[in-house]
């Protein structure tokens, strides 16, 4: 299993070190890869390609999951059509759920929908 940790801002000036980790995945062949994206403080499509690219490194068969996204996160991956995805996140003191962005639209879509729009000032 391979364990990446992303933190700060991940958009295209990141984009040659997320190449690297790739490579190194590469060479590795782990069959799980686990991204913990709880340090990203701002996150753009660059987060969407670099997970193709993890999936495409590894065997066939091997699991993505992303752990600790906030609400920005997994509206970025929803967007993106990740459904190949695993996606683990807390819920509440219940423990963790895992779900795909396609089932985080279909069930949390409203929740995304009912927050009132930033005011500019």
């Amino acid at each position: 299993m391979a364990h990446i940790s992303l933190s700060g801002v991940v958009d295209p000036a990141t984009s040659g070190a997320l190449v690297e980790v790739v490579d190194r995945l590469r060479h590795a062949a782990p069959h799980t890869a686990v991204v913990d994206v709880a340090e990203v403080t701002f996150a753009c499509s660059t987060l969407s390609n670099f997970l193709h690219r993890v999936r495409r490194a590894l065997p066939a068969g091997a699991v993505v999951t992303v752990v600790h996204p906030t609400p920005l996160i997994c509206v970025i991956l929803t967007l993106s059509g990740l459904h190949w995805v695993k996606i683990l996140e807390p819920e509440g003191d219940r423990g963790a759920a895992v779900r795909s962005p396609r089932a985080r639209e279909a069930a949390g879509a409203a929740s995304y929908a009912a927050r009132p729009a930033r005011q500019r000032p």
